[in-house]
């Protein structure tokens, strides 16, 4: 199956709800309430479509969404979802659900060709790391898990289609990658790099003392990041703690690494403020509502 990443923005949506789940179920129900499904889904089914593929995985139809039960045993699996996908589409260049993937019709994007006075100008194509920096994809908390959690991303910008795996990063007007990608990027190319990618598997100190400092950086990029509901803050890293502690044998407590639990608590604020998350009471994984701990990010 295929995933679908994309910036909810607020926008009305078709959503599985107890009351319409036997519904949405029947053949050809999503047909009959094509209206309702914002133009990124419905742009990203075409996609599939077009890759040959038969299955899309979208988190507002696939998660019944007012059943806290079930909906908290989904987000418990999103390293499982992303992870095992074969693919995920992003829709990084996209602020809200209904304006859709670029480059799918009628979505256009910027030409990359322009023909003055009879002479044909190219536009040079912009590094996907600065495509993402400046996006409002990354500024939403969900995504970050979304996107480092999968193995190959499909993203679509209103300049080209990028691909990205662990391997490198491909565009859709070269043929060989235009970035390998290793271990020793350089910072200007942290987006294009998983740390996920880079854990080693084992709980010993010198292995952690390695591991440790991707789970940082990990950190200090959510931790940036908004949410619209600030109770979901460890909801939204779930996925990410989840993989962690599959590959290294560490458990979390509050967002913190059990194995290296003295260097966690040694986390500051890089702008010397108070975490306004901290005033309002949050999820826990086994969904309990509980007071933060003062100790925790």
């Amino acid at each position: 199956y295929i995933a679908l990443s994309y910036v909810w923005g607020g926008r009305q949506m078709l959503r599985t709800t107890m009351e319409n789940f036997s519904t949405l179920m029947r053949p050809g129900a999503l047909a009959e309430r094509q209206e309702q499904i914002p133009r990124v889904i419905r742009d990203a089914m075409a996609v599939v479509l077009l890759m040959d593929e038969k299955f899309l995985w979208v988190d507002t139809l696939c998660i019944v969404q007012d059943d806290p039960q079930l909906k908290h045993c989904e987000i418990a699996r999103m390293n499982t979802i992303y992870s095992q996908a074969s693919l995920t589409i992003i829709a990084l260049s996209a602020t809200h659900a209904d304006q859709g993937l670029f480059g799918i019709p009628p979505k256009f994007r910027f030409p990359a060709t322009i023909c003055y006075q009879g002479v044909t100008i190219m536009r040079a194509a912009p590094q996907l790391d600065d495509l993402i920096s400046g996006s409002v994809y990354e500024t939403r908390g969900w995504t970050l898990q979304e996107k480092v959690l999968s193995r190959r991303c499909l993203f679509f910008t209103d300049h080209l289609v990028y691909f990205r795996c662990n391997a490198g990063i491909h565009r859709e007007t070269e043929d060989e990658p235009i970035v390998k990608l290793n271990g020793s990027v350089s910072a200007r190319r942290a987006n294009s790099v998983n740390p996920l990618t880079n854990l080693k598997s084992s709980i010993e100190a010198l292995a952690w003392k390695h591991n440790f400092h991707h789970y940082k950086f990990l950190v200090r990029d959510y931790s940036k990041r908004s949410l619209s509901y600030p109770s979901d803050i460890l909801f939204a890293f779930s996925g990410i703690q989840a993989h962690i502690t599959a590959i290294t044998g560490s458990d979390f407590v509050c967002g913190l690494p059990e194995a290296v639990i003295d260097a966690a608590l040694l986390w500051y604020s890089l702008n010397n403020s108070t975490s306004e998350r901290r005033v309002s009471s949050i999820y826990t994984l086994d969904s309990s509502l509980i007071q933060p701990p003062s100790w925790s990010w």
